[in-house]
């Protein structure tokens, strides 16, 4: 039998904090002789915060662990026209990946890495696991970031809900 093969969509950079305690922990256990698994990550000031030497230096540790990474440069400013490049480079990223390695199943941590996955599968088939961890539209208004019923908070329940649907499987926690 064939394994699968995951690709783990994460809009964080791989030094983050939550990235070395959640996620790579998770794809360590994760992979196995069924089930080879890749990592992509958006990295904040790429060109400033890591040398070439570096990011070679982790795409071999990561090889050695079983974990193929692949890493493109987060973009902050503005806000929203930024995310939705991240998406759409993010979107032809997946896409290389699942042609070139083979990745039958996408695993999106959270909305916008859901998004380029949806859009991905689309595309190209396989599965999508959505991540959603919580709702974040909620969690923007509950913080004061987003106001109730506003703009961007109908926009991402929106996407929530085709993220619901293009999904053939859900993690959250509670």
């Amino acid at each position: 039998m064939k394994p699968a093969r995951t690709l783990y969509i994460c809009y964080f950079g791989l030094r983050e904090p939550l990235v070395q305690t959640q996620v790579l922990p998770y794809l360590r256990q994760l992979r196995s002789e069924n089930l080879q698994v890749s990592l992509l990550t958006f990295e904040p000031r790429l060109n400033e915060s890591w040398t070439a030497e570096e990011i070679s230096r982790q795409h071999e540790a990561l090889k050695a662990e079983g974990i193929s990474w692949h890493h493109l440069k987060y973009h902050k400013w503005p806000s929203l026209p930024a995310t939705i490049y991240d998406m759409a480079v993010g979107t032809l990223k997946i896409l290389r990946v699942m042609r070139h390695e083979g990745v039958n199943v996408l695993h999106a941590r959270n909305h916008v890495p859901g998004v380029m996955s949806a859009l991905a599968k689309r595309f190209r088939g396989g599965h999508l696991i959505f991540d959603i961890r919580g709702f974040m539209p909620e969690e923007y208004v509950d913080a004061g970031v987003w106001p109730e019923n506003g703009f961007l908070y109908r926009g991402l329940k929106r996407v929530e809900r085709y993220l619901f649907r293009a999904a053939d499987g859900f993690v959250l926690l509670t």
